[in-house]
C-alpha cells in the first residue's frame, strides 16, 4: 500500500486519473445500499453445504502442508471482527490509537469493503476452483492415447489380436464417456466461477465509485472547513464561557486564551492530517479494488475471445483471478496506517475527542447523497435573457462595463 502522502489538490487524488468522471463522482449516491446487498446465488447442482465449505477451508492445501485452504483469508476475517469491534468501542474518551482505528475501519465500513458477503463470495470461488482441480482428465486421456498406440501395432488378421482390439475399443469408448462427463463438469464449474467473479467485479465497481465520491467530498472545503471552523470556534469560546460561569477569574483570562489558542492550533493541524490520512486510504483502497476488477475483466475477455482454450489454459486464468481476489482481501492492514499526529500530553485526550467528532461528521456526510456543484438549470436567481428586468441575482453589467472588461463580481 502506498504510504507517501498525497496533496488534496493533486488531480491524481481528486480525479483518480479520469477527470471526465468528476461530475459523476460528485453526484454519486454514497449511501448506495446495493453493494453486496443481493447475495450471490450458486448454481443448484454446484451449491456446497455449509459443512462442505467449512471442511474444505479447514483442510490442508496439500498433503503434508500445515497451511489450510482458508489460511489466506484469515487476515480479512480478523479485519471484519476488528471493524465491528472498533465501531462498538467508540467512546467520548478517545485516544490517539482510537482515532487511528476510527480512520482505518471507518473507511472500510464507509466504502462497504469490510463486508461478510465479500468474504463468502471469495470462499465460494476458492471452493469451486478447488473442485475443478479434482477433475482428473489426465488418467483417462493417457489410457486412450496408450490404447490407440497399442491397437495401431496389432494385426487385425490375427484372431487373438482382433479380440484384444475389440476389448481395447470398449475400454477406450468408456474412457471417452468419462472425459465427456468431465468436460461437462469442467464447463459447469468454469461458468460458475466466472459468475462469481463477475458478481464480485460489479460490487467492486460500486466500492470504487464510493471511494471516488468520498475523496471528492474530502477535497471540498465547504464540507470539511465548515465543521473544522465550528470545532475551533467552540474551543476558542471556552475561556469566555468559563469566565461567565465563574470557573476562572479575570486575571486568568489572558493565560486561558493563550492556552486555548495553542489547543485550537494543534487541533486544526491534527484534523488536516486526519483528512489527508482518510484521502490516502480511500485512494489506496480504490487502487486495490481497481486492480482486482481489471484482473477479472482480463479473465472475462480471455475466455470470451478464445473459447477453444485448453482446460489447462482456462485453469491458469481462473487461478490468476483467485490470486487477485485473495490479494485484495489481504492488502489492507491497520498496521500500515498511522495517525501521524503528535501533541502535548496534557491536551491529547481532548484533541483526540475533537478529531473523533470531526471523523464522525465526515463519515456521516459520506453516507448521504451530495451534489457539490449547483445546477444552474434549477437556480432560482438565474437571469432570463428575455426578461432582464425580472432578474433577482447579481447586478447586470452595463454595456460600458462589458466593453471595458470590468468584472461583474466587483460591481
Amino acid at each position: 500500500m502506498p504510504t507517501a502522502p498525497r496533496s488534496l489538490l493533486d488531480p491524481a487524488v481528486l480525479f483518480l486519473y479520469d477527470s471526465k468522471d468528476y461530475i459523476e463522482i460528485i453526484t454519486t449516491m454514497t449511501n448506495e445500499k446495493s453493494i453486496f446487498g443481493v447475495p450471490f446465488e450458486p448454481d443448484g447442482s454446484l451449491r456446497p453445504t455449509r459443512e462442505q465449505l467449512d471442511a474444505f477451508l479447514q483442510a490442508p492445501c496439500s498433503e503434508g502442508e500445515k497451511d489450510l485452504n482458508g489460511s489466506d483469508l484469515q487476515l480479512y476475517r480478523r479485519l471484519l471482527r476488528e471493524a465491528d469491534d472498533s465501531e462498538q468501542k467508540q467512546t467520548a474518551a478517545a485516544t490517539g490509537e482510537d482515532v487511528k482505528n476510527q480512520i482505518f475501519y471507518g473507511v472500510l465500513r464507509s466504502a462497504r469493503f469490510a463486508n461478510p458477503a465479500l468474504l463468502s463470495a471469495v470462499e465460494l470461488y476458492k471452493y469451486q476452483r478447488h473442485a475443478m482441480t479434482l477433475l482428473d482428465f489426465e488418467t483417462p486421456m493417457s489410457f486412450v492415447q496408450a490404447a490407440e498406440q497399442t491397437m495401431a501395432k496389432l494385426n487385425k488378421k490375427n484372431i487373438d489380436h482382433v479380440v484384444r482390439i475389440l476389448r481395447l475399443e470398449e475400454m477406450v469408448l468408456e474412457r471417452k464417456k468419462i472425459i465427456q462427463r468431465l468436460d461437462r463438469s469442467f464447463a459447469g464449474l468454469s461458468d460458475e466461477l466466472v459468475r462469481i467473479a463477475v458478481y464480485i467485479k460489479e460490487n467492486l465497481f460500486r466500492i470504487q465509485k464510493r471511494c471516488k465520491a468520498s475523496i471528492a467530498m474530502l477535497a471540498d472545503i465547504s464540507i470539511t472547513g465548515k465543521k473544522e471552523r465550528q470545532l475551533i470556534e467552540d474551543i476558542k469560546d471556552r475561556p469566555k464561557k468559563a469566565l461567565q460561569s465563574g470557573k476562572i477569574s479575570m486575571q486568568d483570562l489572558g493565560k486561558a486564551v493563550k492556552e486555548v489558542g495553542l489547543i485550537a492550533s494543534e487541533t486544526s493541524a491534527a484534523i488536516k492530517k486526519d483528512i489527508l490520512a482518510l484521502t490516502n486510504l480511500y485512494a489506496s483502497l480504490h487502487d486495490q479494488v481497481k486492480n482486482t476488477k481489471k484482473a477479472i475483466e482480463i479473465l472475462q475477455l480471455a475466455l470470451k475471445e478464445n473459447k477453444d482454450k485448453s482446460t489447462e489454459e482456462k485453469k491458469q486464468l481462473l487461478a490468476a483471478a483467485e490470486h487477485s481476489l485473495v490479494s485484495l482481501l489481504s492488502s489492507l492492514r491497520p498496521d500500515n496506517q498511522s495517525a501521524g499526529v503528535h501533541m502535548a500530553t496534557a491536551y491529547e485526550k481532548f484533541i483526540s475527542r475533537k478529531r473523533s467528532e470531526m471523523l464522525e461528521y465526515l463519515f456521516d456526510v459520506a453516507q448521504k447523497d451530495r451534489r457539490i456543484l449547483p445546477d444552474r438549470r434549477t437556480s432560482k436567481p438565474r437571469r432570463k435573457s428575455g426578461t432582464p428586468s425580472n432578474y433577482k441575482g447579481q447586478k447586470r453589467r452595463s454595456g460600458i462595463d462589458r466593453r471595458t472588461g470590468k468584472n461583474r463580481r466587483s460591481l
